[in-house]
């Protein structure tokens, strides 16, 4: 998706998330759909979320989200613009399907931030699994200008032993969803923890890791691979309840 920038006046920065009830953003005559932003774009330290004009989370800080919010289905005017400024960083129309969630990760950095939209699966696993999806949302720099990552998810305490789970993962790029057995069948162990590592590619040297992660039969996830807050050479996750 691209990213463009517009004027917003003064007023409409002042609208309230109780306006969005009277605008029809949640409730309706649309059908119910849940939409979620994240902020992981570099140099941007917080934010307002507009929803067809209407401020529906102010001040969302670097790292953060929103948690999902109602919304009528169908296509929606999201824009994203840093606290204290007029211009948008993200004006995009995002398609949100009847029953549906959606989230929106702002990623890049100025001028190329852009929202990349990914539609979350909110379908139960089968009983005793968990489905963890990886997103790469750290984009390449001067210093690192390849960020594209190997990523192992693997049992607790255990090795790293090619092929990795996800290969070769880019910048703006998702995997599928990687269906995790919880708690194996015939085995004393009550539940399976895991851990998350992402690589460099080709080879198991670590660039930034989670776990162990304890996943709950039936949990879908999204894990975010992202520069720190004021760091473009550190890297860290984070982990957004899907499901459940």
């Amino acid at each position: 998706m691209s990213s463009h920038f517009s004027k917003l006046s003064i007023g409409l920065m002042s609208l309230s998330i109780m306006g969005a009830t009277s605008c029809g953003i949640f409730g309706g005559s649309g059908g119910s759909a849940e939409l979620r932003v994240l902020l992981v774009a570099p140099g941007v330290s917080s934010v307002n979320v507009l929803i067809d004009n209407t401020v529906v989370n102010a001040s969302l800080g670097y790292g953060a989200n929103t948690g999902y919010m109602d919304v009528n289905s169908g296509t929606r005017h999201l824009q994203v613009v840093p606290v204290g400024a007029t211009a948008a960083i993200v004006d995009e129309s995002v398609n949100v399907p009847t029953s549906g969630e959606v989230t929106v990760i702002v990623e890049g950095v100025a001028p190329n931030i852009v929202g990349l939209m990914l539609t979350d699966n909110n379908t139960t696993p089968a009983s005793g699994t968990a489905e963890l999806r990886l997103v790469n949302a750290a984009p390449p720099t001067a210093t690192v200008p390849n960020t594209t990552t190997d990523v192992y998810v693997v049992p607790t305490n255990s090795s790293l032993t090619p092929p990795p789970t996800v290969a070769a993962l880019a910048y703006g790029q998702a995997s599928g969803y990687q269906n995790l057995t919880v708690t194996p069948l015939n085995s004393t162990v009550v539940t399976q923890d895991y851990s998350v590592f992402f690589t460099e590619p080709g080879n198991t040297k670590v660039e930034a890791a989670d776990g162990p992660i304890s996943f709950d039969s039936g949990e879908n996830r999204t894990m975010v691979l992202f520069w720190q807050q004021g760091s473009q050479s550190q890297l860290t996750v984070t982990l957004l309840a899907d499901l459940n």
